[in-house]
C-alpha cells in the first residue's frame, strides 16, 4: 500500500482544514522527506489523521485507560482518555481525517473519519466511509463493515500498519523486537510474499506424502524374499525350458486355431442352409394356396377379348330405354 494524500480539519493542534499531497509536486517527486517542526506543530497529528481515517485508532492513545479527563465542569462532554474523539480540537463543532491510498490490488481508495459536537457540547459517535477516488461509495453504512473493507484492501491490520508503515515516537524498536512468527507474517504482508509461504507449506505436505509412499515401497521391497544364486539359476533353467516348449507347440497351436475356424464356418453355413430350406417350404405353401386364384385368373383372361363387344351391347341397351 502507499499513502497518496492526507487531509483533515480541526484535529488536535491543527486548526482548520489542512492537506498534504504526497503524490504530486515536490513531495510526489521526492524519494525521502522528513516531517519536522517544534513541539505542538502537528507532526504527530498528521500520523494520527492517517490512523483515524484507516482504523479509527491513533498511536497517541496506546496504553491510555478509559478514565474521563478534562474540566469536571464540562460534565457529559467529558471523554475517556483512550477515546480517539478526543482529537477533535476544543472549541470546534466538527472535524475529520481523510486519506487517499493505493490498495494492495493497485486501486486508489479514499478513507474518511469524521466527528461532530452536538449543541449541548457532547461529542457524537464518529462515522467512517470508504470510497474510490472517483467518489463511488464502497462502504459507509456501518463502521465495522468499513473497517473490515479497509483492512481487506490494505492487506494490513492496525498493529501491522503501525509496525511497518507507521512507527511514531521511536516505536521502530517494537518492530525489531517482534517475535519471529509475528515479524515474518508482517514482512509477508508488506512485501506480498505470502504466496511463497503457501508454496513452502504445500511443498512440505507433498514431501511428507512422497516420503510415506517411499517408505511403503521400501517395506514391500523388504518383505519380498531375495532368491539365492542356486534358486535364480533353477528359475532361469525352467524359464528356458518353458520358452523352448512354447516354440515347439506354436505350429500345433496355429493348426488348431485354423481347424477351429473351419468348424465355426461350417456351423455358420449349416445355420444359413436351414434358414433357406425353411424359406423354401414357406414359398411352396404360399404357391399351393394361390392355385384357386390362378384358375380364376385364367377364366378372366379367356373372356378378356369379348369385353369390348359386351360393353357396346350394354351401352346400346341403355340407349333403347
Amino acid at each position: 500500500m502507499k499513502i497518496l494524500a492526507i487531509r483533515g480539519e480541526n484535529l488536535a493542534s491543527l486548526a482548520g482544514p489542512f492537506e498534504v499531497d504526497l503524490a504530486k509536486g515536490t513531495l510526489g517527486a521526492a524519494q525521502l522527506f522528513a516531517i519536522t517542526g517544534p513541539t505542538g506543530a502537528g507532526k504527530s497529528t498528521l500520523l494520527d489523521a492517517i490512523c483515524l481515517a484507516l482504523f479509527d485508532e491513533a498511536p497517541r492513545f496506546v496504553g491510555h485507560g478509559n478514565a474521563q479527563v478534562g474540566d469536571l465542569t464540562e460534565g457529559p462532554t467529558l471523554l475517556p482518555a483512550n477515546d480517539v474523539r478526543g482529537l477533535l480540537r476544543k472549541g470546534t463543532d466538527s472535524g475529520f481525517a481523510e486519506v487517499d491510498f493505493l490498495g494492495r490490488d493497485g486501486q486508489r481508495y479514499r478513507a474518511r473519519w469524521s466527528v461532530r459536537r452536538a449543541r449541548t457540547g457532547k461529542v457524537q459517535p464518529q462515522t467512517m466511509s470508504l470510497s474510490d477516488c472517483d467518489g463511488r461509495m464502497l462502504a459507509g453504512d456501518r463502521k465495522l463493515e468499513v473497517l473490515r473493507r479497509i483492512e481487506e484492501v490494505l492487506g494490513l491490520s492496525y498493529n501491522q500498519f503501525r509496525r511497518s508503515v507507521l512507527l511514531p515516537q521511536g516505536e521502530f524498536a517494537g518492530f525489531l523486537k517482534s517475535k519471529g512468527p509475528e515479524r515474518s507474517e508482517l514482512l509477508e504482508q508488506m512485501t506480498g510474499t505470502e504466496l511463497y509461504s503457501e508454496l513452502s507449506r504445500l511443498a512440505h505436505v507433498r514431501a511428507a506424502q512422497y516420503r510415506q509412499e517411499a517408505e511403503s515401497l521400501q517395506e514391500q521391497v523388504t518383505a519380498t524374499p531375495v532368491l539365492s544364486l542356486d534358486s535364480r539359476a533353477l528359475v532361469a533353467q525352467q524359464l528356458a525350458e518353458a520358452t523352448q516348449r512354447h516354440q515347439e507347440l506354436s505350429p500345433q497351436l496355429e493348426a488348431e486355431r485354423a481347424a477351429r475356424g473351419w468348424h465355426d464356418q461350417r456351423v455358420s453355413l449349416g445355420d444359413e442352409l436351414a434358414a433357406a430350406l425353411k424359406s423354401q417350404e414357406k414359398a411352396v405353401a404360399q404357391q399351393a394356396a394361390a392355385a384357386p386364384l390362378r384358375q380364376e385368373l385364367a377364366v378372366v383372361l379367356r373372356a378378356e377379348p369379348v369385353r369390348p363387344a359386351l360393353v357396346a351391347v350394354e351401352a346400346g341397351r341403355k340407349a333403347l330405354r
